[in-house]
Formats: structure tokens, C-alpha cells, sequence
């Protein structure tokens, strides 16, 4: 290995060591600031989804996007979809990566988002492809206006 090899892999190993200190730092700031609040996780989370850090928001549509896929699959396959997920509902209340992230009119969107999930968990199943596209349809509505990076990620949602 060469001098200029080595120096880079030092140089890799102090920026990884010197982030992880400093995400660990802020966590724990901000556990001493809040301690009771064991619902919000550290924004300064990383992962390689997002190296920057992940907001309270950011981890909820992760899970959102996730759970959304496990619930296409069973469409597709004609199974139950299960219990309406009402932890969706704290989008609206969900710490952004970015406080200016949430326009004036999230919520709009946010309680749109909201009304196509009940609409899928209370409808028959003849309906649930449409109203799960439905859903999809809204996520991808919002991401038109704000934050248009995950719009990649969540058409993967939509059942053709």
C-alpha cells in the first residue's frame, strides 16, 4: 500500500470517527434537553439513505414507504391488508429535517394523505387497488410541491 493510499484511508477512518462523536453528541444533547420525549428520535441519525441525518419526518415516511410496500404485495395478492395504521396521522406534527421543509400548505396535503389511507382500510377489497393508488397518488401529490428527491422511491408503490 502506498503512502497516498494509507493517508487516505486515515484521513476516511478520522472523518467517520469525528462524525459518529458529533452525531452522538448532539443525540445525547438532545435527550438532556427533552428526556421524556422517547417518541422523536435523534435527528441526527445516519444512515446511508440519508448521511445528512433523519428528522422525525423523514422516519416516519421511511416506515410509511416501507409498510406501503408490504401492504402492495398483499393487494396484489388478495390477502388482508391489516389495521389502519393511525401513527400516520402524526405527520402532521412530525419534526422536518428542515423546519421550512413543511410549506403552508402540508397539511392540506398531509390530511389528504390521511383521508385516502381510511378510505383504503374501510372500503371493500374490490376497491382497494384503486384506493391504495389513491393513496400513493397523494403521497406523490405533496412530493410534487415539496421535496421532490423521494417521488423515485414512491412510485415504486403504485400497483399497475
Amino acid at each position: 500500500m502506498t503512502a497516498k493510499t494509507t493517508a487516505k484511508y486515515l484521513y476516511l477512518l478520522f472523518y467517520i470517527s469525528f462524525f459518529s462523536a458529533s452525531c452522538e453528541n448532539q443525540s445525547t444533547a438532545k435527550q438532556a434537553d427533552n428526556p421524556s420525549d422517547s417518541t422523536k428520535s435523534a435527528v441526527c441519525s445516519t444512515d446511508s439513505v440519508n448521511p445528512n441525518g433523519s428528522s422525525e419526518l423523514a422516519l416516519l415516511m421511511r416506515k410509511m414507504f416501507d409498510e406501503g410496500m408490504i401492504v402492495k404485495e398483499k393487494i396484489v395478492k388478495g390477502e388482508e391488508i391489516g389495521a389502519y395504521p393511525a401513527d400516520y396521522e402524526k405527520i402532521k406534527s412530525a419534526t422536518p429535517t428542515e423546519a421550512d421543509m413543511k410549506q403552508d400548505n402540508f397539511n392540506a396535503f398531509a390530511d389528504d394523505m390521511i383521508a385516502a389511507l381510511k378510505k383504503l382500510h374501510q372500503n371493500p377489497a374490490k376497491e382497494r387497488k384503486e384506493n391504495f393508488n389513491r393513496f400513493v397518488s397523494t403521497c406523490m401529490n405533496c412530493h410534487d410541491m415539496m421535496c421532490p428527491g423521494p417521488k423515485r422511491k414512491i412510485v415504486k408503490l403504485k400497483i399497475e
